[in-house]
């Protein structure tokens, strides 16, 4: 029995990053299609491809934004989750987001969800 997974996006740029590799899967796949001259398989992957894409365009529509955030000195991770959301408890997202080693010592330019 199969197993289906689904696939949960944290941002407007983790649906635009699958858009891309969608996107570059499918134009070879059609390549080759038209290559054999299979009308048939290009035009189904053809509305597949229209199909997943109009998907994740409405998926992306419900999800934040990243946002762009340049401070003159480093904070630690806790104060900037405070200082961006008015919530320290979403202090892992910005860790998870600027790929930190340490939460004490963040970067000066990081990126944060819109909401």
């Amino acid at each position: 029995m199969p197993v289906h997974q689904q696939t949960t996006f944290k941002s407007r740029d983790d649906v635009q990053q699958m858009m891309n590799r969608m996107t570059t899967a499918f134009n070879a796949a059609r390549d080759q299609a038209a290559d054999r001259m299979d009308s048939l398989t290009y035009e189904n992957l053809t509305a597949l491809a229209g199909s997943i894409v109009n998907h994740l365009a409405s998926v992306a529509l419900t999800l934040p934004r990243l946002v762009h955030f340049n401070y003159n000195t480093s904070w630690p991770v806790l104060s900037l989750a405070n200082l961006i959301y008015q919530d320290a408890s979403r202090w892992q997202e910005l860790v998870d987001e600027n790929k930190v080693v340490h939460p004490a010592f963040m970067p000066r330019a990081i990126v944060a969800l819109s909401a």
